[in-house]
């Protein structure tokens, strides 16, 4: 009989580095700025929704380390390592569900108003195929 269990570990932002951006996503039905790392997303609360929110990304990004965005009050790291399995909601629009080993579920909306740093949809949408691909390939034995 093999014994299944599932190990939590404590990924950090630590070492990552900077892939691309978006502005203006939507999280949860929460605006958020979205920052993709080589090892994760940073969530980032939009609150000051307006023309030069892209700029203020754009100087953040220069002037902070991606570990300490990932761990500054309000943002939210998300691990791709933490993402159980990705499901597309929508057909015509880029609208999925994150759906973490924790059981917490993360929906992300990209609304045609979203503005990129970098390829970030491309890059977005890469991440998303890969761990897709990733989460269907994880099979639990029988018990």
């Amino acid at each position: 009989m093999t014994m299944v269990r599932q190990v939590e570990r404590n990924v950090t932002a630590v070492g990552s580095r900077y892939v691309a951006a978006l502005v203006n996503v939507m999280v949860n039905t929460q605006r958020h700025d979205l920052v993709l790392l080589d090892t994760g997303m940073v969530l980032i609360p939009n609150t000051r929704y307006r023309g030069l929110s892209k700029q203020r990304l754009v100087k953040t990004l220069r002037e902070t380390p991606p570990e300490r965005l990932a761990t500054m009050p309000g943002h939210r790291f998300v691990p791709y390592d933490e993402i159980a399995s990705v499901t597309r909601i929508s057909a015509f629009r880029l609208h999925y569900n994150l759906t973490l080993y924790s059981g917490e579920t993360v929906q992300l909306r990209i609304p045609l108003s979203a503005k990129q740093i970098g390829k970030a949809t491309k890059t977005l949408l890469g991440i998303l195929d890969h761990l897709t691909a990733r989460c269907a390939s994880v099979t639990v034995p029988p018990a």
